[in-house]
């Protein structure tokens, strides 16, 4: 039921998995064409709002991908999967096909996206390019007493890898909580350890429950972080790259097909 069958080998995550799809943006840009009509009238017009066409195309590969692949692990349309939005803003699966109990959820720059997969359980995931550079500004908005201890102590590049895994945790985090940045970062603490890796039984403020994560290995120029509700689970890490015998994309301007098609 999919225009790309073979493309998701993982389908639906097992139950004792987080299952993470990464894929470099611009390889898709010839597919946006194919992948534009898998989304709803909303997504499309919402891409044909940026200023810049590889923003529309990022746009389009990065939604058109989720619900490529939510379609092979829901076994139905691309295009007929329903989302609605949480109290604050966070994507899910609504209708029949919020039954199975599949959570996701997708983080994309403008080179990259990373698409979270998860059965009963809440799921965030944040990547950034790896070569982001920080300000010192940013620990006052997002680092407890404890972190900006530990990160003073550093310099140079290693400071900069240990603001972007801090960075990313806790975004993770907060889209895995469903409250995004009305989570206060400075309140909690996450302190990446040397090596990476993964946390557990993470208390966030006024949240119920405890949350867990897992460092995402860095891949071509891009890293990040998985966060979920619960105990930890192990990763499937898995990258999409498009099929080299579909039919290419005749012109940008086919990317964003209108609601007459």
């Amino acid at each position: 039921m999919t225009m790309f069958p073979g493309l998701f080998p993982y389908h639906r995550p097992a139950p004792d998995e987080v299952l993470v799809l990464v894929a470099e943006l611009r390889p898709w840009f010839d597919l946006c064409t194919e992948l534009s009509r898998f989304l709803s009238a909303e997504e499309r017009h919402r891409a044909g709002l940026f200023a810049r066409p590889d923003l529309t195309d990022a746009y389009v590969v990065s939604h058109g991908l989720l619900r490529g692949w939510l379609g092979a692990a829901l076994d139905c349309a691309p295009e007929a999967i329903a989302f609605r939005r949480g109290l604050y803003g966070k994507p899910e699966l609504t209708g029949m096909r919020s039954r199975p109990g599949l959570a996701f959820n997708l983080s994309h720059t403008e080179s990259h996206v990373a698409i979270a997969g998860v059965i009963d359980a809440e799921v965030g995931i944040d990547i950034e390019p790896a070569s982001r550079d920080f300000a010192p500004e940013i620990l006052e908005l997002c680092a407890s007493t404890d972190e900006r201890e530990y990160l003073s102590g550093l310099a140079g590049e290693v400071w900069r890898t240990q603001v972007h895994a801090l960075w990313t945790r806790k975004e993770a985090l907060a889209k895995a909580a469903g409250l995004g940045l009305r989570l206060a970062f400075e309140d909690f603490t996450v302190i990446p350890a040397a090596d990476g890796g993964a946390m557990s039984g993470i208390a966030l403020p006024n949240v119920k429950g405890t949350f867990s994560l897992t460092d995402l290995p860095q891949w071509r120029g891009c890293g990040g972080a998985v966060a979920l509700k619960g105990p930890l689970r192990r990763v499937e890490f898995a990258a999409l790259t498009p099929p080299e015998t579909f039919p290419r994309r005749r012109s940008r301007q086919q990317a964003v097909p209108d609601d007459a098609e």
